[in-house]
């Protein structure tokens, strides 16, 4: 329910002009240099991309069939649930063995290894920030609410990444992965005692970095026309800290949550003072 719930604010605010994840980048021209034509999503035919050395390229190349390669089973886990269960009847178990499951958290892996590794030069490309912006970043929509755990922890690791390296770059992407995402499982009763953890902890790697904090304050919540990023990461550690709920919490389970939205808020505490 809770997915459905997140697609249907996705297609909503897609077709309402909020946010646009598909910007594209006009590169210059230069014929001395190497050049790659592609076809775009619409089926049109896109200028020659240039490229100031070949091994700009190849990184290009792999990092965005990656990216393609993550995507799959995007929009519904079905086929994916399907592929990884077991076959004898009457089993509930997901085998994260199937070959389906592990295409997808191997493409999420080596994205998460090269933008935990990448250098100024592919931080600062325009390609690779265009291919964030068409194939990952609507990647990562779909898979940090996948029912698979270990996909969701995976795509919200390459999330913090994603912000560490590329915060310049993506104000508009971000703001949609906490609106339409990340607030949303913590704040939805349908979601699970994983996804709420999860999303948990990538708050808590946001608070601690005073620099962040800051960053989000002035760059969302100072700014008429987003959303207050800032007020409603604080918001969410005070509701999670008085009243944790999700629909497969024991008393364990909710002792745990509550217990990080309470070491949340003094994080912020912390890193303010």
């Amino acid at each position: 329910q809770m997915v459905s719930s997140i697609n249907m604010d996705l297609e909503i605010a897609e077709n309402n002009g909020e946010y646009n994840l598909g910007t594209e980048i006009i590169l210059p021209t230069n014929t001395n240099t190497n050049t790659e034509t592609t076809i775009d999503d619409t089926g049109a035919s896109a200028s020659d991309v240039i490229f100031p050395h070949i091994a700009y390229k190849d990184s290009y190349l792999v990092f965005r069939a990656l990216c393609k390669l993550s995507m799959k089973g995007l929009h519904d886990d079905s086929d994916l649930m399907h592929a990884s269960r077991p076959q004898h009847a009457g089993s509930t178990e997901i085998d994260v063995s199937a070959v389906a499951v592990q295409n997808k958290i191997l493409s999420l892996e080596l994205i998460l290894h090269i933008l935990e590794s990448c250098g100024p030069a592919f931080q600062s490309c325009d390609k690779i920030i265009d291919a964030i912006r068409k194939y990952l970043c609507i990647s990562l929509l779909g898979n940090c609410t996948s029912q698979i755990s270990q996909v969701a922890g995976l795509s919200l690791r390459v999330f913090v990444a994603l912000m560490n390296s590329f915060k310049g770059y993506l104000k508009t992407e971000f703001e949609i992965f906490f609106t339409l995402i990340l607030f949303k499982i913590l704040e939805s009763e349908n979601s699970t005692f994983e996804h709420k953890q999860l999303v948990m902890e990538v708050f808590h790697k946001i608070s601690d970095e005073s620099d962040t904090l800051v960053e989000f304050f002035i760059n969302y919540d100072c700014d008429l026309e987003t959303s207050d990023v800032f007020r409603r990461i604080v918001s969410c550690f005070a509701k999670i800290a008085k009243n944790p709920i999700s629909i497969n919490s024991t008393t364990a389970n909710k002792q745990r949550v509550q217990m990080m939205g309470i070491e949340g808020i003094v994080k912020i505490l912390s890193s303010l003072l």
